[in-house]
C-alpha cells in the first residue's frame, strides 16, 4: 500500500496577511505609539526603519525607499496612498532593553539581515554566541507574539467595522497631507 503524500505548504496560503501585518505595524507605530501588549506585563515596541519595499499588484511597478525614517519619505507616503502593497520592511523590535533590526518579507514572513544593536556579552566566544542566540530567540518570540496580537485583532468582528476603516483613512491621509504640504509651500513661495 502506497504512503499518502504529505501535504505541501503552499507559498500562497494567505500571503496578504503578512503584507497587511507590515502595514498594520506602520499604522500602529504612527497611531498607537508602536507598543504592543503581548502578555503578562510585557510590551514589545515595533517601528519600521531603513527599508520599505512596495509593489503595485496591478501594474507590477515597485518602489523601494531606503534610509533613515523611510516612513516619512514622500515616496513611501505616496506609495501607501496609491494602494501599493508593502511587501518588505525593515523593522526594529524592542524587547526590554534590546533593539533588534530585521527585514521582514510580508508574503513569506521570512527574516533577512537580523542585527542586534547590542554586542553580546560574555567572557568566551561560546558565552557570546549563547547570548547572541538568546537575544535572537527572544526577538523571535516577541515578534511572534506581536503577530498573534495582529491576527487576534484582524480576525475579530470589530476589525472590519472599526479598525480597517481607520487604517484606510490613515493611508489616504498620507496623500492628503502631502497635497496640503505642497499647497502650503506654494502659498509661501
Amino acid at each position: 500500500m502506497a504512503k499518502p503524500e504529505p501535504k505541501k505548504e503552499q507559498e500562497d496560503d494567505a500571503p496578504f496577511l503578512g503584507t497587511e501585518f507590515l502595514t498594520w505595524l506602520w499604522w500602529s507605530a504612527e497611531t498607537r505609539g508602536g507598543l504592543h501588549a503581548v502578555g503578562d506585563d510585557q510590551r514589545v515596541g515595533v517601528m519600521l526603519d531603513r527599508v520599505l519595499e512596495f509593489k503595485d499588484d496591478v501594474t507590477g511597478v515597485k518602489v523601494a525607499v531606503r534610509g533613515d525614517a523611510p516612513t516619512r519619505a514622500p515616496e513611501a507616503r505616496e506609495a501607501l496612498a496609491r494602494g501599493m502593497t508593502l511587501e518588505r520592511a525593515g523593522i526594529v523590535i524592542a524587547v526590554a532593553e534590546e533593539n533588534t533590526m530585521v527585514v521582514l518579507d510580508g508574503a513569506t514572513l521570512d527574516l533577512r539581515g537580523v542585527k542586534s544593536e547590542m554586542q553580546p556579552e560574555g567572557e568566551s566566544a561560546e558565552d557570546r554566541d549563547a547570548n547572541a542566540l538568546a537575544t535572537l530567540f527572544g526577538m523571535l518570540e516577541a515578534l511572534d507574539k506581536v503577530y498573534r496580537a495582529y491576527l487576534l485583532e484582524r480576525t475579530s468582528p470589530a476589525f472590519v467595522r472599526d479598525v480597517a476603516p481607520k487604517i484606510v483613512d490613515w493611508a489616504k491621509g498620507a496623500r492628503k497631507s502631502r497635497a496640503a504640504a505642497r499647497a502650503k509651500a506654494a502659498e509661501t513661495a
